[in-house]
């Protein structure tokens, strides 16, 4: 519903950095296994809750008479993250 959980994404940048991390202390190749290794390790979680809204909408015709109509909306929340740059 706000998307909060676009800021604790892990990019690109954050894989690459803990890659040269590996690197320069183990001596590791820098490469599509070290990358999933290092990406499964900080993998961020996000916990959704579902919410249901009921709208109610009243309209008037043209002899004054109102026609009131419902419609539910479903929304989800983000009530938990885990994330190597933040938690909630």
């Amino acid at each position: 519903m706000d998307n909060r959980e676009n800021d604790k994404l892990i990019e690109w940048s954050h894989l690459y950095a803990i890659m040269a991390f590996h690197n320069m202390t183990d001596n590791k190749d820098i490469n599509k296994d070290l990358l999933t290794q290092v990406a499964s390790n900080f993998e961020s979680t996000f916990k959704y809750e579902k919410d249901t809204v009921i709208i109610e909408t009243t309209t008037k015709d043209k002899d004054g008479k109102e026609t009131t109509t419902k419609r539910e909306e479903t929304h989800y929340i983000l009530v938990e993250s885990d994330s190597i740059l933040r938690t909630l």
